[in-house]
């Protein structure tokens, strides 16, 4: 039998954006056996299905486009609003708050976003803050979080929905520059029974007056944490962290990994925080001193130094 079913199918060879040759020859083999073409299908939904936690299981809502003449916008040539094209973050929402794919929300594991990349940039804060809010809701399984400049009301909205799943947590450039900053970061800290990786990039703690004056201005870390990581902070931050690690509550870290500031004059607070219990790794390649430098620490505790590329 020779007839050729890929002609006499209208549409199947048309309607293909990208052309499948394994899906032509089964369709083209099945296409005179109704039933059997029916199990097929519902062969690749199970599949479909399979694969649902490999496809959300990682979500990275960073928008790389550069913003411009994009949402919301007006076209050039006709002056109409443009609601073409939607950031990420509001299509990932719509998808969460839609009933038939609200499900996928149950297969995210870990989450990476940026409110300030792309086209979030033209985004009223109060209504993106919304948005991010209710992403939040809608991931019961969600045990990692990548946030790069956030803002306090996202610190508030983990703690409130994601404060008894998370065990990784990751925060990038962010800047603390009152009371009311510090507290919610702590009260965030204090709410992640489960946390065992936290690490913290680019993070400065707007030099409060009081900072290292006070025990009420430790910074203190979830007693579950095992693993912390510390890089481009201020002097002020790591001394609040080392008043942290002195408290009762402190957790038993590990390991400890950090960059070799020039900036950062005294770090004897931290040292003595971290105790002789955790491997520390200072990355130092990015500095003018020598190992000899690093007086403050004491020679009993272990330390090992990392220079990148060797």
């Amino acid at each position: 039998m020779s007839k050729d079913y890929s002609t006499s199918v209208p549409g199947i060879s048309l309607q293909r954006r990208f052309p499948n040759e394994i899906s032509d020859l089964i369709v083209v083999y099945l296409v005179d056996d109704l039933p059997s073409l029916r199990n097929v299908a519902l062969l690749c939904h199970d599949f479909a299905n399979l694969a649902r936690s490999h496809i959300f299981g990682q979500v990275d809502l960073k928008d790389v486009s550069n913003g411009t003449g994009y949402f919301p916008s007006r076209s050039r040539s006709s002056g109409h609003r443009r609601d073409d094209y939607l950031p990420l973050m509001y299509r990932f929402a719509a998808l969460l708050n839609h009933p038939q794919t609200a499900f996928l929300g149950r297969f995210v594991r870990r989450l990476k976003f940026d409110p300030c990349s792309g086209p979030l940039r033209n985004v009223e804060q109060a209504e993106l803050d919304l948005i991010i809010s209710s992403v939040f809701q809608q991931l019961p399984l969600l045990v990692e979080l990548s946030v790069n400049r956030g803002r306090l009301v996202h610190l508030a909205a983990a703690q409130m929905y994601l404060s008894q799943q998370l065990k990784v947590l990751r925060i990038g450039h962010m800047v603390f520059h009152d009371h009311n900053g510090f507290e919610q970061l702590q009260d965030l800290l204090t709410s992640l029974t489960n946390l065992t990786f936290l690490t913290i990039h680019d993070w400065s703690l707007g030099r409060p007056l009081d900072i290292g004056t006070t025990s009420a201005r430790a910074l203190i870390l979830p007693s579950s944490l095992k693993k912390a990581c510390f890089t481009g902070t201020d002097e002020d931050t790591l001394k609040a962290l080392g008043l942290g690690l002195k408290s009762p509550q402190a957790p038993v870290l590990s390991s400890f990994f950090s960059d070799f500031r020039n900036e950062v004059e005294d770090r004897s607070t931290l040292w003595t925080g971290i105790g002789s219990h955790a491997v520390v790794v200072l990355d130092v390649g990015n500095t003018m001193y020598w190992p000899g430098n690093l007086t403050t620490w004491k020679s009993a505790d272990p330390i090992a130094s990392y220079i990148p590329g060797d």
